[in-house]
């Protein structure tokens, strides 16, 4: 049996609202145009598009979430058209992203990894379509990476230089505090292996890594799509649903983390 736990946090005055459930509850889904409260569906947000078209690898038993046909994995669909202004600086290559691998079977050993930011999920050595259970895709938080100032973390993702882990942040301004979205991973003793969760009302890109390293105590973890799309759904213990738009832009999105669980509290 499952169970959901929610809970908000001050956090510095600033609210966040997390959702912390066993992984074997999370699903990576296509919601195609709806919002989260919409949806009918528990859970949050899931990563960036433009259009319809994903900028950011979502997959779900090995399948691209939201293409169609025989060959529906389309790569992830992290590869997707891109427009000059998103793609750029890096000559133009298509972005990188962070993402967060759920493996069925063990991939080295490992259930769960967010090491690496790759363009396609093939990059990732070792994942095909028949081990990646699901598979989501965002900014690495780099949870288990030692920095001596939030500057050294942002050089990380912000393409400083094409050949180290850009991950093409600048456009999404990280260092201004926005709505945000995450999700990481943890093993706690008593709970197993769990995925957390969070949207944040206002944080920048170093404050999210920093509550779901220190406070949440996951030990890797992406910042998923943010802005207007950062949107969390959940069910009461009594059975009702409730749900956050914390910038109240009622946007529409394409993918969603969901939760299925057997009891909330």
């Amino acid at each position: 049996m499952s169970t959901a736990y929610v809970k908000q946090w001050p956090n510095g005055g600033k609210t966040v609202r997390t959702i912390t459930v066993d992984a074997a509850a999370i699903k990576v889904e296509h919601v195609g145009n709806k919002t989260v409260m919409a949806s009918g569906k528990y859970g949050v947000n899931g990563t960036f598009f433009a259009g319809s078209n994903l900028t950011g690898i979502a997959i779900q038993d090995g399948y691209g979430v939201n293409t169609a046909g025989a060959d529906k994995y389309a790569k992830g669909e992290a590869n997707s058209p891109i427009s000059a202004s998103v793609a750029a600086p890096c000559g133009g290559k298509v972005n990188k992203r962070g993402t967060l691998f759920h493996f069925s079977p063990l991939l080295n050993g490992q259930i769960h990894t967010a090491q690496k930011p790759v363009v396609d999920f093939s990059d990732y050595s070792g994942a095909n379509r028949s081990n990646i259970k699901w598979a989501i895709g965002g900014y690495s938080l780099f949870l288990t990476n030692s920095y001596s100032s939030s500057d050294d973390y942002y050089n990380d993702i912000q393409a400083v230089s094409c050949a180290n882990n850009t991950e093409n942040a600048s456009r999404f301004s990280p260092k201004s505090p926005n709505t945000r979205t995450a999700i990481g991973y943890r093993y706690d003793s008593t709970h197993g292996r769990q995925i957390v969760l969070a949207v944040f009302k206002s944080a920048t890109a170093w404050e999210v890594r920093n509550f779901m390293k220190n406070t949440m105590d996951c030990s890797i973890g992406v910042m998923l799509d943010g802005g207007g799309s950062s949107q969390m759904r959940w069910k009461l213990p009594s059975g009702a649903n409730d749900d956050w738009d914390p910038s109240d832009q009622k946007r529409t999105i394409q993918t969603m983390v969901t939760v299925t669980a057997d009891k909330w509290l």
